[in-house]
């Protein structure tokens, strides 16, 4: 029973039961994380639908959903922040039992992120966006419903997987939270809001390809924005353009967005996940025993 050189008493998928098992009753015997994530997200969610409740198609409507959009990335990116002790908190523990042949890296990293996700970001991220997509009003087809919390969980798992990477590379917390508030910030102003990426002088303008708020939030406002049709008058009735109406999708054109990159966004998210969770797998095995 050999992998990459080393034997082990145990098969894979055994060592990746046992650590799963672990790593559950670890949640249930210290439900305080689970709890709070749960309604840290229900407080948010509740003050975003609040704030946002039922948005309109007035002048301000496209702005509106843009802001909004822009503020759930924001909170699913630093929601992952939980995911920074991982593999930190644990670092001594892996390191004593994989050097004692106990199991493999790779059944200790899937076991850990399986947990994690599972636990702390799939039924979170579901009920955030059964809260916030009815409170603020967005389109009521089932498939944009879908799509939206498709979006919702892929920012999460892609914030998660920097968190994961970042703390596999280090040792301290507070090291681990500045990296991480680095990559969000930095991500954030490529993300197409504070900027249009239109405007970018091109010597940077590649950044906006690294950035996974972009592809998140131009997913999400694709996915609401496009075929949208926007009252071009003001509250007193007189137009804001002419003709008085705003096209969501010219409007999407004018941010920088592409309008029918709604899946290249998808897989974008997908593959700047995977990139960071194999980042970390590969950190942890690098580390020295």
């Amino acid at each position: 029973n050999w992998c990459f050189g080393e034997s082990y008493a145990t098969r894979f998928y055994w060592q990746l039961i046992v650590l799963l098992v672990r790593s559950t009753l670890n949640l249930v015997r210290n439900p305080g994380t689970s709890i709070l994530q749960l309604v840290t997200v229900v407080f948010f969610a509740l003050a975003i639908g609040l704030i946002y409740l039922q948005l309109g198609l007035s002048p301000l409507g496209f702005t509106d959903r843009i802001g909004v959009f822009f503020f759930i990335v924001t909170n699913q990116s630093f929601g992952s922040l939980s995911a920074i002790e991982l593999f930190i908190s644990q670092r001594a523990l892996f390191l004593h039992e994989h050097a004692s042949g106990y199991y493999r890296v790779s059944a200790f990293f899937l076991s850990k992120v399986l947990t994690d996700i599972i636990s702390l970001r799939v039924i979170p991220n579901l009920l955030f966006s059964l809260i916030t997509y009815f409170l603020i009003g967005l389109r009521l087809e089932a498939d944009k419903f879908f799509i939206f919390f498709l979006f919702i969980h892929l920012t999460s798992l892609a914030a998660v997987s920097v968190a994961f990477a970042i703390s596999a590379a280090v040792r301290a917390t507070a090291i681990a939270n500045l990296l991480i508030a680095m990559v969000f910030v930095v991500s954030m102003l490529f993300g197409g809001l504070l900027i249009a990426l239109e405007s970018l002088p091109s010597w940077i303008s590649w950044m906006k390809y690294l950035s996974f708020v972009r592809y998140s939030l131009e997913g999400l406002a694709i996915n609401e924005i496009d075929g949208l049709i926007f009252n071009g008058t003001n509250s007193s009735g007189v137009c804001v353009q002419n003709p008085c109406i705003i096209v969501g999708a010219e409007q999407l054109t004018q941010l920088g967005y592409e309008v029918g990159w709604l899946w290249y966004d998808v897989t974008a998210l997908i593959a700047f996940t995977s990139i960071f969770l194999l980042l970390a797998y590969f950190i942890l095995r690098s580390i020295k025993k």
